[in-house]
């Protein structure tokens, strides 16, 4: 029996293709394994969610804004790590943002640090997220929020 050298080619490179672990058609990408997040100032961490559970309520009075929270994230270890900023954003949506918001500055937009301003008195929830490409690599689980 004899092959054409076209089918042969084929053949060869379909089995190529198909053998290959790199898939033209889906993207890839590293995603954050973080199993918490941390909130620090002055490298010292002073609230922290792990596994979806929150260490305190965050606080903030009424007209009020705390100082620059800087965050990092736990790892399986519960080893701190900075999410990698070039292709990763920051962000949260609040249950109730008549209560509390997430403030910014304009160059630190969708960076990992934030602010907090208190609203209105009242009790909210916060959850924050590592954003790739449109999709969360990262959810905090909802972290409680009490302005006074």
């Amino acid at each position: 029996m004899r092959y054409s050298p076209i089918a042969f080619l084929a053949f060869i490179l379909l089995f190529t293709a198909a053998c290959s672990e790199d898939d033209p058609v889906t993207p890839q990408y590293e995603h954050d394994d973080a199993i918490g997040m941390a909130l620090l100032r002055n490298d010292v961490v002073v609230a922290s969610i792990l596994r979806g559970e929150p260490s305190d309520t965050l606080s903030v009075g009424v007209g009020m804004t705390t100082e620059d929270y800087d965050v990092r994230f736990y790892d399986d270890d519960e080893n701190l790590f900075e999410a990698h900023d070039d292709d990763k954003i920051f962000s949260w949506e609040i249950a109730d943002p008549s209560i509390v918001e997430v403030v910014q500055n304009a160059d630190k937009t969708g960076k990992f640090e934030f602010r907090l301003e208190g609203r209105t008195a009242g009790t909210t929830t916060i959850e924050f997220f590592i954003m790739h490409e449109g999709h969360a690599d990262f959810r905090t689980g909802k972290w409680p929020v009490r302005v006074r």
